[in-house]
C-alpha cells in the first residue's frame, strides 16, 4: 500500500530541486563565469538552444528506457508525449543555462542507473 504514495513524491521534489536551482542560477554571482563550451555565463539562457534540446531528448530516452508496457503498448500515448517533449523546448528555451545543466546531468544519471539495475549481474 505505501508503494502507492511514492508517484506523489517526485513533483514536489522535481519542483523543489527546479526552484532551488533556477534561484541559485539567478542570484549567485560566481554563475555568471561558471559554464563551459558555448555557454559560459550560466544565467543567461542558452542563445543556440542546444541545452533545451538535449534536456529534451534525455528526458525522452529517459522516459522510453524506463516506460511500462502503457506506454510501450500505446502509440497515442507515446506520440503525445514526444510532441509534448518537443513543444516545451520554446517554452523553457528562456531558462537559465544551469538550469539545464542540471536537468541534463540528472536524466543523464538516471539512465545510467537504470541501465545498471537493469544488469542481472548486478541486480
Amino acid at each position: 500500500m505505501h508503494g502507492l504514495y511514492i508517484p506523489c513524491l517526485f513533483p514536489p521534489i522535481f519542483l523543489s530541486l527546479f526552484g532551488a536551482t533556477h534561484n541559485l542560477a539567478l542570484a549567485e554571482p560566481t554563475m555568471t563565469t561558471g559554464g563551459a563550451l558555448w555557454f559560459v555565463d550560466l544565467v543567461l539562457p542558452d542563445p543556440t538552444w542546444m541545452l533545451p534540446v538535449a534536456s529534451s531528448l534525455t528526458w525522452l530516452s529517459l522516459l522510453h528506457m524506463t516506460a511500462g508496457s502503457f506506454y510501450l503498448s500505446n502509440n497515442d500515448f507515446r506520440s503525445y508525449c514526444r510532441t509534448l517533449a518537443v513543444a516545451f523546448i520554446p517554452v523553457v528555451a528562456n531558462m537559465p543555462a544551469g538550469v539545464f545543466c542540471f536537468w541534463v546531468t540528472s536524466n543523464i544519471v538516471s539512465m545510467m542507473r537504470v541501465i545498471i539495475f537493469n544488469n542481472d549481474a548486478i541486480r
